[in-house]
């Protein structure tokens, strides 16, 4: 008998019999009948459905499954949804019987002030009696010794506040061989047999676009929102504050502003849902960016620590030490992530980097600040950002928006830290901006371009010079090779209402950038930024030296004045040639040599231009400037398309694209894909063009870049007009000239009126036609596009021949087609010489046709043809290939292929020649 006394470690019988009987050895009548009647879990009801969390569920699910995994911690701040993920994993569980035999068990230990009485809370969970008679064992004694041979789930919810404290956690673990532990914490356990499930918020879509149609493509069909459970937690709790509510497609980017400003937190969600009772979600989402004062409730059946967003993180802070305090406060101002050494140079400078990373490790296990290994970055969750950003500016003060208060010292320290390093990490990227390091400087840049604004903001509002000037060149460069138009708008709006008051060379050169990213924009007054930059820089040259910033100013004047007044345009572009030459700038070399290309080009010059325009590429190749090369790239392949050198021309334009696809960047894609559909058009392929320019359009309607916007909108309806659907075409070219009438850009109205004349002409509505063409020469005349003017007055000629103005079609005609033959011009040329086929062709007597001119038809249809974009085409294939084809087959057999194998054997401009000459 003393030997059982001893096994179980008691002193009688009385405690013997209890001992067993705890252990499950001594099971019988009504205490038998007890301990069967217990339920397998004591899960609490829950009073709202759970949303979500599949992924996690799953990942969950397969750990329970291992058998060496004996303590999960799902870890996050307040308010990210562990309780409830916790729950509902366990309700899962249940359903497989065979994992936890002995059931499922959750214990809240919220309640709880400190570790010593998570014994009771734990034994009252699973219904065992602590008092099971006189005993020398400790009540952790008893809980371990009924664990040991059970097989449960425990759930420990709410573990953080009894930290740093897991004596009787670890206890069970060694003793329960059987029993799995999950805690739901804000913080790590640093425990051995920890495996960590780090829990962000809901999904919602990241990015504009990201939210699929259920038709795909088409606009009809009603957008999918079951693949987003921040989107379905949102609208069910809606539904429970406006049973009437529901979504529609006008609130679609509201509901997608709700999510992202919260980041998909579930607290957050439900929160700002119980205001739809008063308040739209266009206000609510207004709110929140304002004033997170609106994230709270009055519900008195929800826990006070999740009445208000903010107290949801206030036990954690009360939890930090008064250095942890400070380093979190100060990490606040960082926007979009950061990395370790930029945390330690704005968070805190003053410590060391050892004592600063034990620092930052200690957060990110406090679930406030994020790790993310695969990128080396940290990030805060915006919420809890803002949570740090209100200490940081209020102390323990409970002002929630600090934004219209006096900046407190801390703050302004922590801010000015954050501006300088930022500032100073864009000039470190200067050079590397015009060379081989081009790609890598931009997906820097790209990675931080949220601190960068701020820091920005931050210097040009204080009015810090030295930092503006390091920064300017780099950031400006950045937003437009990204095509973030509005960014870039923004900034350098904010700079100079921030610099006026003084001329300095830094206010002119950020006037230029003003410039630039107001011209895309569309917005009024580019042009008299300009002009202002240009006469500040005119005084300040008489005492310091501003060649520098006259070669910037001139070029982009020439750039702007090209869409209007080209031989205005090329002084401006040869003084700032000639200022970079004597600077010895290369990079500035050949951007001006581009810009003077791409002039000469629309001149109609095409030898000049492409002989500047290689000029410009062999620099931009040696210096491995990647960016400006797929820009000459561009324009070489135009200029090769408008002399008739095809080949070269699809050569040029996939280099282009190969360039902007090695920079990246959304805006190098569109320039890309958009400059080979032109090229594709040219060439015939029609369908494939369609899609490029289509894909350009979706990125650029993204970016905001309304000229490009309008410009797409008119080659998609060329595209368009040679695939034969007219209908489409003429649409979507009034929405092309409509935009750029808005615009006021000349250039876009001469191309779309061509466009919609030609369309016109073949769908026979003449008069409208005519006045589109009329309307189109006029304003290339005006600004000086003469290559391009002889586009419309060509198709004018076609459409004389279609309404029987026979006569004068001819003389029309023919003047057009000598003009563009000296030109090289081979868009108008083969235009006008297929007219000249088809009037050849109605004077054909078919009872008695004249084998010589039936031979000169061929010619000049086989000489036009030679331009693939219109053999390709189904417009011709309508209105010219069958009349002449007809004419063919009045030639003996095998004379047709004879004459045109006479004429094929020729270049385009020879056998031109020939055949206007007879």
């Amino acid at each position: 008998m003393r030997q059982i006394y001893n096994k179980l470690g008691v002193n009688n019988r009385g405690e013997a019999v209890a001992q067993a009987q705890s252990l499950g050895l001594l099971v019988g009548g009504k205490q038998e009948a007890q301990l069967e009647a217990r339920p397998r879990h004591n899960l609490p009801a829950q009073a709202t459905s759970f949303v979500g969390r599949e992924d996690e569920l799953d990942d969950l699910t397969r750990l329970l499954q291992e058998e060496q995994i004996r303590l999960i911690n799902i870890a996050g701040p307040g308010g990210i949804g562990k309780s409830r993920l916790a729950l509902a994993l366990a309700e899962r569980i249940l359903k497989h019987a065979g994992l936890f035999a002995d059931g499922v068990f959750f214990v809240p230990l919220a309640p709880l002030s400190q570790e010593d009485q998570m014994c009771t809370a734990v034994a009252a969970a699973l219904s065992f009696p602590l008092e099971t008679g006189a005993s020398t064992r400790s009540d952790d004694q008893k809980l371990l010794d009924y664990l040991r041979r059970k097989r449960l789930l425990l759930i420990l919810d709410n573990y953080e506040h009894l930290l740093p404290k897991t004596d009787l956690l670890s206890a069970i673990l060694s003793a329960a061989p059987g029993v799995v532990v999950i805690v739901t914490s804000r913080e790590k356990l640093n425990l051995q047999a920890e495996h960590l499930l780090p829990l962000a918020g809901l999904t919602y879509p990241q990015e504009r676009g990201q939210l699929a149609r259920t038709g795909g493509r088409d606009a009809r069909a009603p957008f999918q929102f079951d693949s987003f459970s921040a989107f379905n937690l949102f609208i069910e709790r809606a539904k429970q504050a406006r049973p009437d509510f529901a979504v529609t497609e006008t609130e679609i980017q509201t509901l997608i502003e709700i999510c992202r400003l919260v980041e998909g937190m579930p607290l957050a969600l439900e929160l700002a849902a119980g205001w739809l009772d008063m308040l739209s979600t266009k206000a609510i989402a207004d709110e929140l960016q304002q004033n997170l004062s609106l994230l709270e409730t009055a519900a008195s059946d929800i826990p006070a620590r999740h009445r208000h967003i903010f107290a949801a993180f206030e036990a954690t802070w009360q939890r930090l030490t008064p250095v942890e305090q400070a380093v979190f406060a100060g990490l606040s101002v960082f926007r979009g992530g950061f990395t370790r050494r930029a945390a330690w140079r704005v968070g805190a400078p003053e410590e060391s980097k050892a004592g600063f990373w034990r620092l930052l490790a200690s957060l990110v296990g406090k679930s406030l600040v994020r790790y993310h290994p695969e990128q080396d970055r940290y990030d805060i969750h915006e919420l809890v950002r803002q949570f740090g950003a209100d200490k940081l500016a209020n102390g323990n003060g409970t002002r929630i928006n600090a934004d219209d208060a006096d900046l407190g010292a801390a703050e302004v320290a922590a801010r000015e830290r954050h501006s300088a390093f930022y500032c100073r990490f864009l000039a470190e990227r200067q050079e590397s901006l015009h060379n081989e390091g081009q790609q890598r400087a931009l997906a820097a840049i790209g990675r931080e371009s949220d601190n960068v604004r701020a820091a920005w903001e931050w210097a040009a509002t204080q009015g810090q010079v030295s930092s503006l000037a390091q920064a300017m060149d780099v950031l400006g460069a950045f937003y437009e090779w990204n095509g973030r138009f509005h960014d870039g708008e923004v900034s350098f709006f904010t700079a100079v209402s921030h610099l006026r008051g003084e001329e300095t060379k830094l206010l002119a050169n950020a006037l230029v950038w003003q410039s630039i990213f107001a011209r895309y924009r569309g917005l009024p007054g580019a042009t008299a930024l300009l002009d202002d930059s240009l006469a500040q820089l005119k005084q300040l040259a008489e005492h310091e030296d501003v060649r520098r910033e006259q070669a910037f100013t001139w070029r982009i004047k020439g750039v702007v004045l090209h869409a209007s007044d080209p031989e205005a345009a090329e002084p401006y572009l040869q003084k700032s040639l000639a200022v970079a030459t004597d600077l010895g700038d290369q990079w500035g070399i050949g951007q001006t040599l581009t810009a003077l290309g791409e002039l000469f080009f629309t001149k109609g010059q095409f030898d000049k231009a492409e002989q500047l325009l290689r000029e410009s590429l062999q620099i931009q190749e040696r210096l491995g400037d990647h960016r400006t090369a797929a820009t000459t790239l561009e324009l070489l392949a135009a200029a090769a398309t408008y002399q008739g050198k095809f080949a070269n021309a699809e050569t040029y334009a996939q280099q282009s694209n190969n360039h902007y696809q090695r920079i990246g960047g959304r805006l190098g894609m569109a320039n890309g894909l958009g400059r080979l559909g032109v090229t594709l058009i040219w060439l015939g392929k029609h369908v494939e063009a369609y899609q490029h320019l289509n894909d350009s359009l979706t990125i650029y309607q993204d970016l905001g870049n309304q000229e490009r916007i309008a410009s797409l909108h008119i080659d998609l309806s060329i595209s368009l007009m040679h695939q034969g659907r007219y209908e489409e075409s003429h649409h979507k070219g009034e929405e092309g000239l409509a935009m750029a009438r808005a615009l006021g850009s000349l250039s876009a109205q001469a191309y779309a009126c061509f466009v919609l004349g030609w369309n016109g002409v073949g769908v026979f509505r003449h008069p409208q036609a005519r006045a589109y063409l009329a309307e189109s020469a006029a304003i290339f005349t005006q600004i000086g596009r003469q290559n391009e003017v002889w586009w419309p007055q060509t198709l004018l000629g076609i459409d004389m021949i279609y309404e029987g103005r026979y006569a004068e079609a001819a003389e029309h005609l023919n003047r057009m087609a000598k003009i563009t033959l000296d030109g090289r011009n081979v868009i108008p040329f083969t235009v006008a010489i297929t007219g000249l086929a088809l009037l050849e062709a109605q004077a054909i007597n078919p009872t008695q046709p004249d084998p010589a001119q039936i031979e000169r038809i061929i010619g000049l249809t086989a000489v036009a043809q030679m331009w693939p974009g219109l053999k390709q085409s189904q417009w011709w294939q309508d209105a010219a290939w069958p009349q002449l084809e007809r004419v063919a087959l009045l030639l003996e057999d095998g004379g047709e292929t004879a004459v045109r194998e006479k004429y094929q054997r020729l270049r385009m401009w020879e056998a031109g020649a020939q055949l206007l000459s007879a």
